[in-house]
C-alpha cells in the first residue's frame, strides 16, 4: 500500500534512508486501540502492539507510537460546514504554514510527516463512549487475541479487524458505522469522525487539559484563541498523528 500521507517540506523520495512508498511497519498499517488517554502514566516500556509510549507531564498521557504524536487542532466553526471540509481547511493550513518546515508558525517545524487522523483516528468518537467498558473491551482482546499483525506470529490485518469488530459489537450493539479502531492509520484525510464540533465530552476529554494556551506541542488554535469552555459549540476540532 502506497503511503499516501503528507512528508513535509521538500518531498524527498527517501525517509531515513528508506524508499517513502514501502516504509510501512507491518503492524501498524492498521490504527489498533491506543493506551486509553485517562489511565496511569507510562514508563516508555515497548508494548504488545509493537509501539512504545512516552510519558507527559500533563494529567492525560500524550503518548507516542514509534516517534508519532497526537495533535489536537482547533478552529472557528464558520470555517467549515461539513467534517470533509474541517479536514481539508486543517490540512490546507498546515501545509500553508510549513506544519513540518521552517521560517513559519512553528519555527523549525513540528515534525517532518503528518496526516489527519492516523494512529488516533477515532479518539473523537472513543470519547464519546463508555470509558470503562471500551478499557474492559481492550483488555479482554488483546489477551484473548493479542494486537500483532503481520509475520509469523501474527494473524492477518483482516481477521484480526473482524475479530475486534465482533467482540465490539458485543460491548456496544446498538454500534453502526466505521469502528473507532482497527483503522488504516495512513488513510488520506483521515475518517469521517476524526473532525467534530466540541462538545462538552470533547472539552472536558481534550481539551481541558489546554486551558489557558493557545499552542503547545499537542494542540494548536488556528485562530489563536486560548483555549477555553467557549470553545463548545464553536470551534472544531481535528486529529492530526505527527512524527519526528
Amino acid at each position: 500500500m502506497k503511503r499516501p500521507a503528507r512528508v513535509c517540506g521538500p518531498r524527498l523520495p527517501w525517509v531515513f534512508g528508506v524508499p517513502v512508498d514501502i516504509w510501512e511497519p507491518t503492524s501498524l498499517n492498521r490504527k489498533w486501540p491506543q493506551l486509553s488517554t485517562s489511565s496511569a502514566q507510562y514508563d516508555g516500556n515497548s508494548r504488545e502492539d509493537g509501539g512504545g509510549s512516552c510519558v507527559s507531564s500533563r494529567k492525560q498521557t500524550n503518548f507516542s507510537l514509534n516517534m508519532h504524536y497526537r495533535f489536537l487542532v482547533t478552529f472557528n466553526k464558520e470555517e467549515a460546514v461539513t467534517s470533509a471540509e474541517a479536514r481539508a481547511h486543517v490540512d490546507s493550513y498546515l501545509i500553508t504554514n510549513n506544519f513540518c518546515g521552517d521560517q513559519t508558525r512553528w519555527g523549525g517545524g513540528q515534525g517532518d510527516w503528518y496526516v489527519i487522523g492516523g494512529r488516533w483516528s477515532g479518539e473523537l468518537t472513543e470519547a464519546h463512549l463508555d470509558e470503562a467498558k471500551l478499557e474492559a473491551l481492550n483488555k479482554e482482546f488483546g489477551e484473548k487475541y493479542g494486537w500483532e499483525t503481520g509475520g509469523e506470529e501474527g494473524a492477518a490485518e483482516e481477521l484480526r479487524h473482524e475479530q475486534y469488530r465482533q467482540m465490539f459489537l458485543e460491548v456496544f450493539p446498538e454500534w453502526s458505522g466505521e469502528l473507532p479502531g482497527g483503522r488504516n492509520s495512513y488513510q488520506e484525510a483521515g475518517y469521517e469522525d476524526d473532525a467534530m464540533v466540541v462538545d462538552e465530552v470533547l472539552y472536558n476529554g481534550l481539551l481541558k487539559e489546554f486551558e489557558g494556551s493557545v499552542e503547545d506541542d499537542f494542540h494548536a488554535d488556528l485562530d489563536y484563541e486560548e483555549v477555553s469552555r467557549e470553545f463548545i459549540g464553536r470551534k472544531w476540532i481535528v486529529v492530526v498523528d505527527y512524527h519526528n
